[in-house]
């Protein structure tokens, strides 16, 4: 019984394997409608996508958000690419890709740009498929049409007219004892327009120099700018060298001004041990002689510029210059590469044969020394940083009057706010830095004066007051505390609004006036201590203030606007070098309160009203009793500092 099924399912089987056989062996027909019909459908799909892109790359890169079956793209790219490499793959490894109909190869392809539109067509071919076409819009925009200078500076001589972007000729006057003129230029747009000068082509920022000596008479200077269209702004200097007496410059072209970089090496250099450029310079007497002997002028420029760039600067004053310096009372001017500083030789005994100075201009980096890197916290950034030294050399002393002026010669592309840039000292006892004060002249001079040499920086200042944001007086606020002629009162607070001291504002004054000199406090409430106490002295001296009837100065009482009228009259007449009573009294009544003003009072407000640094309220009055803000102090102050005597 079991095994006749046995034999039975076996037979069963093999007819089954028979019927497979014949099956798999039997040829394709003709496609047939039906489930065969879908077949057909999925392969051609497959063919199609075997003409797609996979990817694409470029470089430059571009910011196209591909996809596969996305075929047409637009892009804009800036004037400065000019040219662009594909790269692509397709999904299918065996299919071909060209550009603009050029095979791409694994190299990729690069494609010139014209300004404007430009297509790029990529074709994706594969066998037994229809091609697919990529096509890319790129639109080149123009370049800058901007081809004006954004600075030009020279080391010396007296530029006409003022320098303007908008003025493309200038006259340059040159005193007879300067051989060397250093002139830097910068485009005003940075990284898109060059630079030429006389036809060469130099970086932005480059400082040139003439090659030989200049001679009297006239040379000129062709300083071009190529804007990034093509666009070209030529500005024409004519240099115009005096000659040894006060004789008119001939009218005559001595040819052409043949200049080469400062960074061109020459003769003068040294290399010291540890691979520091240093150029040492000698300042003799003959070439600045007759300017030294002339009348009518206090200060002699002489040229102590190195044909380098930054070089660590040793210039030596030799003794006879010095001497005879200090026998006609002229200051000398000494011009070098970075800085200008002014020197005034005190006048040396007859008996002195040997006596000479040697001042060092060395350019300072912060990071060499952590201490130098701590700056002061209202500060954001460093401009410019030098090192300077000045000592007597030889048998005889050498003295020099003080403070000193000096300017640093700063970048303009540096400088963000003029209002906000400050010079400091390094104090190697305390490790900090110390506020010099400082303005910024005309050639992006930032002058400042100092009693000490050593570590010099220009910092930008960053102090921000939370409560005078949307004030009044914010703008001025901000200038005079960068200037240090006022600071906070704690918790980044400045409290415009509150009233001010007699100490605040007379510090203020004293402060806002670069007072030098002191004189001996000896008002009784004025402690020795006192933090006002230095700046009451100064003002003191100059004769700014005086004490109440009692003999008391009252430094914690607040201070009136009648007071402050006298104070500030002192003081403007002390910078303008006038007597008040030289200035013209105003006719008729000005306020109408005037009968409220005290007598010793009554002249100082009319005055500092009609000279513009006081005047009345709205309603006519001048409230004379009344106290003032610390916001009215420092505008009443900085209308002082700004004050000019007229022309």
């Amino acid at each position: 019984m079991v095994h006749f099924n046995l034999t039975k399912y076996f037979t069963a089987a093999l007819l089954m394997l028979a019927m497979l056989f014949v099956l798999w062996d039997r040829p394709a027909a003709a496609a047939p409608s039906g489930p065969d019909r879908m077949s057909a459908s999925v392969s051609e799909a497959t063919y199609s996508s075997s003409t797609k892109l996979q990817s694409i790359s470029t470089s430059p890169s571009l910011s196209l958000p591909f996809s596969p079956s996305q075929t047409r793209y637009s892009v804009e790219v800036p004037f400065s690419t000019d040219r662009i490499t594909f790269w692509a793959t397709a999904a299918d490894s065996q299919a071909r890709i060209t550009v603009n109909g050029n095979r791409m190869s694994i190299d990729g392809y690069q494609v010139s740009l014209s300004v404007g539109s430009n297509t790029i067509v990529l074709d994706v071919e594969a066998p037994n498929s229809q091609p697919t076409r990529y096509t890319i819009q790129i639109t080149r925009l123009d370049g800058s049409s901007d081809d004006a200078l954004g600075s030009l500076s020279f080391s010396s001589g007296r530029l006409y007219p003022s320098f303007q972007p908008d003025t493309t000729e200038y006259t340059l006057y040159v005193d007879y004892p300067i051989q060397y003129i250093y002139t830097t230029a910068y485009v005003r747009d940075t990284g898109k327009a060059t630079l030429q000068v006389n036809g060469k082509s130099f970086p932005d920022g480059t400082t040139i120099v003439n090659k030989k000596p200049m001679e009297t008479g006239q040379t000129s200077l062709v300083i071009s700018v190529t804007a990034q269209n093509g666009n070209i702004q030529p500005y024409y200097i004519t240099i115009k060298r005096a000659g040894p007496t006060s004789t008119t410059v001939p009218s005559g072209s001595s040819g052409s001004f043949d200049i080469q970089p400062i960074a061109k090496a020459n003769t003068d250099r040294l290399v010291e041990p540890f691979g520091i450029k240093k150029v040492q310079i000698e300042l003799a007497l003959s070439p600045y002689k007759s300017a030294i002997q002339a009348k009518g002028s206090e200060a002699v420029t002489v040229d102590g510029t190195a044909n380098q760039l930054r070089p660590l600067l040793e210039i030596k004053v030799l003794p006879e210059l010095w001497k005879a310096a200090g026998d006609y009372g002229k200051t000398l001017l000494v011009q070098t590469n970075e800085l200008d500083i002014a020197l005034k030789p005190n006048v040396l005994p007859q008996t002195a044969e040997d006596a000479a100075v040697v001042l060092t201009v060395k350019p300072a980096d912060l990071t060499l020394r952590s201490e130098w890197n701590v700056k002061p916290t209202s500060t954001s950034r460093d401009i410019a940083a030098f090192e300077l030294s000045l000592e007597s050399v030889g048998k005889d002393t050498a003295r020099w009057n003080r403070p000193i002026t000096a300017a640093f010669k700063l970048n303009p592309h540096s400088i963000r706010q003029a209002s906000k840039l400050g010079a400091y000292r390094y104090d190697e006892a305390s490790r900090s830095w110390t506020f010099l004060g400082g303005e910024l002249k005309t050639g992006n001079r930032f002058e400042f004066r100092t009693d000490a040499m050593g570590l010099f920086g220009v910092f930008e200042e960053d102090q921000a007051y939370l409560d005078i944001r949307g004030h009044w007086a914010e703008p001025i606020i901000a200038i005079m505390t960068t200037k240090k002629i006022a600071g906070g009162v704690g918790e980044g607070r400045f409290s415009p609004d509150e009233p001010i001291t007699r100490a605040e504002f007379v510090s203020m004054l004293s402060r806002a006036m670069d007072l030098q000199q002191s004189a001996a406090v000896s008002f009784p409430d004025v402690p020795g201590d006192a933090w006002y106490r230095y700046d009451l002295a100064k003002a003191l001296s100059a004769g700014l203030i005086e004490g109440s009837d009692s003999g008391s100065f009252l430094p914690q009482a607040t201070i009136t606007r009648e007071q402050m009228a006298v104070m500030i009259m002192r003081a403007y007449s002390l910078k303008m070098s006038i007597r008040q009573q030289d200035i013209l009294f105003p006719a008729g009544a000005k306020f109408t309160d005037e009968d409220t003003i005290a007598a010793w009072a009554y002249r100082s407000i009319r005055l500092s009203d009609a000279v513009g640094l006081m005047n009345g309220s709205p309603d006519g009055a001048f409230h004379a009793q009344a106290t003032a803000t610390r916001a009215e102090a420092l505008v009443v102050l900085y209308r002082l500092l700004n004050k000019t005597m007229p022309s």
